[in-house]
């Protein structure tokens, strides 16, 4: 039995394929000189196959920028975030009086409750929003955009395991009453920065010295980490393309540290909406016509 949330084969040859195809879209000199391609599936030293339109052999690997400690942290409270709102919504569709919605902050690492969990949460979530109501006439400052924010949680010690507050606010639900924060505040932009050199390198590394039978070529592709990990802006860096130019500029002392360069050329690829872009980032700077 495959673990919750484990990449089946097929569904890592379809993201491959998806890639590839993003790849070729992003520019039509590549796509032109590309006679036929496919995804390797007999697990060789390279990810896709290809045939150039002059005859010649040529393979792809494709490596993605993103941190997956981060990735498997965000994708948790995410799962955690679904499961609580969901198990509070079943039992309380719709507020109570004078309560418009509420705002859920969770703490740091939070998971997501088992079913006793979270039909004690549920049972305290009831009770908390039951009081806020009957005491909101009371305090007509919560009228306001400050609303009634509650920190001190130890009433409510199942809430207060998962939870660091609970905001209640006169504005409307978007679109259910119950949610959770937006992740926000300060972030490293180096951290995004760094996870793209080490994907680079630890690529560089495992492959060592080129084949000079087929040569081969690295896709760096980007688009997971733009929902899971922390961004890459900074007052230097903040288009995709001034990533590839610093990139670029990276890659000698990078290659210099490893010795040797497996790839004949390595791309920076954005797989984002609404259109993908591609640059070319080793040997040089460039950006595909």
């Amino acid at each position: 039995m495959l673990e919750r949330g484990a990449v089946t084969t097929r569904e890592k040859t379809e993201r491959t394929r998806c890639t590839f195809k993003a790849f070729l879209d992003s520019s039509k000199a590549l796509a032109r000189d590309t006679l036929k391609w496919d995804v390797d599936r007999e697990d060789r030293h390279a990810d896709v196959n290809c045939v150039m339109a002059d005859g010649s052999r040529l393979d792809f690997q494709l490596v993605e920028w993103l941190e997956a400690e981060q990735m498997r942290d965000s994708i948790r409270r995410e799962r955690a975030e679904k499961d609580i709102v969901s198990g509070l919504l079943k039992h309380y569709p719709q507020p109570p009086p004078h309560l418009q919605s509420v705002v859920l902050e969770p703490k740091p690492g939070i998971h997501s409750p088992s079913d006793n969990h979270l039909a004690r949460m549920v049972k305290e979530f009831g009770d908390l929003i039951a009081r806020t109501s009957a005491e909101w006439p009371q305090h007509p400052e919560w009228d306001s955009l400050q609303g009634c924010l509650c920190r001190d949680l130890k009433k409510w010690p199942t809430m207060a395991s998962y939870l660091s507050e609970v905001h209640f606010n006169v504005y409307g639900p978007d679109p259910d009453w119950i949610m959770f924060a937006l992740v926000g505040g300060a972030y490293d932009p180096g951290r995004a920065t760094r996870a793209l050199c080490l994907a680079v390198g630890r690529k560089a590394a495992h492959y060592g010295a080129p084949d000079a039978a087929i040569p081969l070529d690295l896709i760096v592709h980007y688009s997971r980490a733009a929902a899971y990990n922390t961004p890459y802006h900074s007052i230097e860096i903040y288009q995709v393309n001034e990533v590839a130019k610093w990139l670029a500029k990276q890659m000698p002392q990078l290659l210099n540290v490893l010795g040797t360069c497996p790839f004949r050329r390595i791309f920076l690829l954005d797989e984002r909406c609404p259109g993908p872009q591609v640059f070319l980032v080793y040997p040089g700077f460039q950006r595909p016509e």
